[in-house]
């Protein structure tokens, strides 16, 4: 969701039948991700499990999951990925909800500090195929 080149490339420049991510399932998958690893961490402290709510992450990370959920969370279901306009090429690169899910991911990911790079993502799907 961060690589704004990673949706302009498989959301449209080159997207085919077979080959292609929707723009609508990437922001959903990681909405859904990020608030499963909140919610997780909630329900280890409710449990008074201090080994499980702690978790993998670091303060400063768990504060950019949250904020990502903050961020991002409300404008999702307002963007019309499936209408005919706008188009999919103007939410990615016009539409100020689309940049603002992208930037609170872009920022969650420098709370870990990970890359997004357009060549290293397509090197991780390749390594998973």
């Amino acid at each position: 969701m961060a690589s704004k080149a990673y949706q302009d490339k498989w959301c449209i420049r080159e997207a085919t039948a077979s080959e292609y991510a929707l723009l609508d399932e990437i922001i959903s998958d990681t909405l859904e991700l990020v608030q499963w690893n909140v919610e997780r961490r909630e329900r280890a402290v409710q449990r008074a499990r201090p080994d499980l709510a702690a978790g993998p992450w670091t303060p400063v990370e768990l504060k950019a999951l949250q904020r990502f959920l903050d961020l991002a969370g409300g404008p999702f279901t307002d963007i019309p990925c499936h209408e005919a306009s706008p188009t999919i090429e103007q939410l990615v690169h016009e539409d100020p909800r689309v940049a603002r899910i992208s930037d609170a991911a872009q920022a969650c990911l420098d709370a870990y500090g990970v890359s997004v790079a357009l060549e290293e993502i397509e090197a991780a799907d390749e390594a998973r195929s």
